[in-house]
């Protein structure tokens, strides 16, 4: 009789672990599949933002030519597409190292040198006005950095990026404001 007992408690024992159990298991596969969903359109509003990155110009997002570049939380800016972007007249060279361009009316020249003959490899970029290209006074070219009127760069197939303070120098020096944006990934400039 004790057998039956013990028989009759343990189903009934699993009735009452089957009817809570079951509801909280589907309870947590339904929090789990909300969640799922929620990433899905979070994902949805980063794939967004990210295809909003890129260069605005008096508020019209750029479609064409290479985009901004972010490492490090910093915008690395294309330097021949803003300045397209811009309206400047771009005009490269058979030499990758040196480039022209007009805006404003001010025609200027860019050069990629290596100052020092002993590290080649230690290139910078100088902007100036095409009036006193080769001149040997540094008064002549736009200051890209706080100490000289050379810039960092980097380049990737060919393309020449500007760290985000070269860039925000040589568009300040063209006369343009510019506003970064790094949560939205845009480079805003007005002309």
């Amino acid at each position: 009789m004790m057998r039956g007992v013990n028989m009759s408690r343990r189903i009934e024992n699993r009735r009452h672990f089957a009817m809570i159990v079951c509801p909280v298991f589907a309870a947590v596969i339904a929090l789990l599949l909300g969640s799922c969903i929620e990433l899905g359109k979070n994902n949805d509003l980063d794939e967004k933002m990210e295809k909003e990155n890129g260069i605005i110009v008096n508020g019209i997002l750029v479609k064409e030519g290479d985009s901004i570049m972010i490492i490090d939380n910093h915008i690395n800016i294309p330097l021949v597409s803003t300045l397209n972007a811009i309206g400047a007249l771009v005009e490269t060279e058979d030499d990758p190292a040196r480039m022209c361009f007009e805006y404003s009316g001010t025609e200027y020249v860019c050069e990629i040198n290596a100052p020092n003959p002993s590290y080649p490899e230690r290139e910078h970029i100088y902007i100036g006005s095409v009036e006193y290209s080769g001149s040997i006074h540094s008064t002549d070219y736009i200051l890209l950095n706080p100490m000289g009127y050379s810039g960092g760069f980097f380049r990737v197939n060919e393309i020449v990026y500007l760290y985000q303070d070269t860039g925000l120098r040589l568009l300040e020096a063209l006369g343009c404001e510019v506003v970064i944006d790094i949560e939205r990934g845009t480079l805003s400039i007005r002309t």
